[in-house]
């Protein structure tokens, strides 16, 4: 095989490895989960190691290996496990993924691609030598369901993440329409459970993300002077200027008054703080309650408690990390840790004792199953008791 050839073959591999990242996600599309099933249905060795690379096994060898992803290493386990079929090169293989992989084999780059991705997504001490028997809880998904002005309530396809709200229908992003829109503006809601994600592109195009357990309330297009959305939970915004029409997004007792621009907005019930955290342009932020308002720059982030609102200086990437599908738990309180474990997980969470106080750092891709999860935090004391109707109670033994 040519070297051109081999570069070819190998990127084809890595396309491969990239589409189980994303399948891992949850955010495949229905052409990239077509081809993703071709490959698998191509031979049983592409089905295998499908399996091998999305097991609980592999994830917590992946676990052990946290702080540099030794691809040797897991390359050879997965060898064994596989009885043999995945290919290893002759020459070791680097570290990371910095230099040329045209000379590995293409099952080899497929496993290197999920990897080095997961060895740069976990990396939190963990050793897990307890596991904790939930049984399979798995992580959350693309859930969501939109209800129409006239009461009808449309479950959105898991297999889609996104739909698509222009002034004749809303769509998936492939085109299949799901209803069309009639010559009046009209209430949308769109809304995800716990353990659910979804995405909109408003008649504006402006761009949305929802976190779990998270309600936005729209219009099936833009009237009046200006654009208004309602959001109770978390969302993430990725805002098309329009001068002569302001975006305004009213949550939980404040408004923010946006320009072109992208912010993250973090207004759940169950949290004392609404926090907005801007990642680039500009908005202000006004409490209602006070009519105080506050104007944000880039990497800062308004906190609004009762009557009050400050701001203070954040690493922004940290709190829109999660539209990435990344759980960050740098400077972190565990009992916040839990609160988002409880919505993606679709659990109870309960403390018998005291709050565990732990700071972490780190961050872990949100695909993983509880499981994994958990054995990280039991490494810093945290212990854990599962009870029937997904309950889970933390027991401090510090």
């Amino acid at each position: 095989m040519s070297e051109e050839d081999a570069f070819k073959h190998d990127a084809g591999a890595a396309k491969i490895g990239q589409l189980i990242i994303k399948y891992m996600r949850g955010e495949l599309t229905a052409a990239e989960e077509k081809q993703l099933e071709d490959w698998k249905g191509a031979s049983v060795s592409n089905s295998q190691l499908f399996d091998e690379l999305n097991s609980d096994e592999f994830r917590l060898e992946l676990v052990k290996h946290y702080k540099k992803p030794d691809t040797e290493f897991l390359l050879e386990r997965l060898k064994n496990r596989l009885n043999g079929q995945v290919e290893l090169p002759k020459s070791k293989l680097p570290k990371r993924l910095s230099v040329s992989l045209r000379w590995v084999a293409a099952m080899a780059v497929i496993a290197i691609w999920i990897i080095v991705y997961y060895g740069h997504t976990i990396w939190i001490p963990a050793k897990p030598d307890r596991p904790i028997k939930l049984g399979s809880i798995g992580p959350g998904g693309n859930h969501a369901t939109l209800s129409l002005a006239d009461g009808t309530i449309l479950e959105l396809d898991s297999k889609q993440n996104a739909i698509v709200v222009n002034q004749h229908a809303i769509a998936y992003p492939d085109g299949h329409r799901l209803q069309t829109i009639s010559g009046h503006s009209e209430q949308l809601i769109l809304a995800t459970p716990r353990g659910g994600q979804y995405q909109v592109v408003l008649p504006d195009g402006t761009k949305v993300w929802l976190n779990a357990s998270t309600v936005l309330t729209y219009p099936s297009f833009f009237e009046g002077d200006d654009r208004r959305v309602e959001v109770e939970g978390e969302a993430f915004f990725s805002v098309v200027q329009q001068q002569d029409k302001p975006f305004r997004v009213f949550s939980r007792g404040q408004e923010i008054d946006v320009l072109s621009t992208e912010f993250n907005v973090n207004s759940y019930a169950d949290e004392s703080e609404l926090l907005t955290t801007l990642l680039q342009g500009k908005v202000r932020v006004k409490n209602l309650t006070s009519q105080a308002s506050i104007l944000l720059a880039p990497n800062e982030q308004a906190i609004v408690k009762n009557n009050t609102i400050i701001k203070q200086a954040v690493n922004a990437s940290y709190e829109t990390a999660w539209i990435n599908g990344i759980f960050v738990f740098t400077n972190v309180p565990f009992e916040k840790i839990m609160r988002q474990v409880g919505r993606w997980y679709d659990i109870d969470v309960r403390y018998e004792g005291r709050i565990p106080k732990i700071d972490f750092k780190g961050e872990m891709h949100r695909g993983v199953n509880l499981t994994t999860l958990l054995t990280f935090f039991q490494e810093s004391g945290v212990h854990f008791r599962w009870e029937d109707g997904r309950k889970l109670v933390v027991k401090n033994e510090l």
